[in-house]
């Protein structure tokens, strides 16, 4: 399984849509799995709704199958295990870019966060390409949404943030114990998604957050 495709790595090409996820069977390959959770903070609105979902393709075999799979956290929100199905749909790819999209009612219990899976289905030694998978509200397929690098920042930065040599306002210390207590505040970027656990990434002996 691929969870994700990161731009650069070996998973990765470039045409004139935008990154390429490329995966590439092997004999006796039966289905190979690409899957990307969407958290309950960008998805929660789609529920209840008509959706699309579509995405641009092409394999270096005509006829291959590219399965597309769409299900939502059962319970809790982001914890995907148990995740129920919304919507199945199976696309027989040609050996050009080619549009696929298919449009479903998601449930409105979807209110947890949601799952789309990519199925390669008995690619054997051909490969597939995707680009410019958009999962959007409506019945209609728009023009494929491009993000800046200012708003990928920010958004990145609502998950991960790293300090560099912080400053930290002095609130106490006994120098005459054998432990001091620093404390302090750090100012984040943006809003964290959730309550950050902070790591020291260069351990100093007897230093501890």
């Amino acid at each position: 399984e691929i969870s994700a495709c990161l731009v650069g790595s070996e998973m990765c090409i470039r045409d004139s849509y935008n990154a390429v996820m490329r995966v590439t069977g092997a004999t006796g390959n039966t289905t190979t799995i690409a899957r990307q959770c969407i958290e309950r903070h960008n998805s929660v609105d789609l529920a209840g709704s008509i959706v699309t979902i579509s995405l641009r393709a092409y394999s270096s075999v005509a006829g291959r199958k590219l399965a597309v799979k769409v299900s939502y956290a059962p319970t809790t929100a982001d914890v995907f295990t148990g995740a129920v199905m919304a919507h199945y749909t199976e696309f027989t790819l040609t050996s050009s870019y080619q549009l696929y999209s298919a449009t479903f009612n998601m449930p409105s219990a979807a209110v947890y966060g949601l799952v789309v899976e990519l199925f390669y289905l008995n690619l054997g030694t051909a490969y597939i390409d995707v680009t410019n998978v958009q999962l959007e509200p409506g019945p209609l397929t728009t023009p494929f949404e491009r993000t800046s690098l200012a708003n990928a920042l920010v958004a990145c930065e609502r998950y991960f943030h790293r300090l560099i040599m912080p400053v930290f306002a002095l609130s106490k210390m006994s120098p005459a114990s054998t432990s001091a207590d620093v404390g302090g505040h750090v100012l984040f970027p943006t809003t964290m998604r959730g309550t950050p656990v902070v790591t020291l990434t260069t351990p100093v002996a007897g230093l501890s957050v």
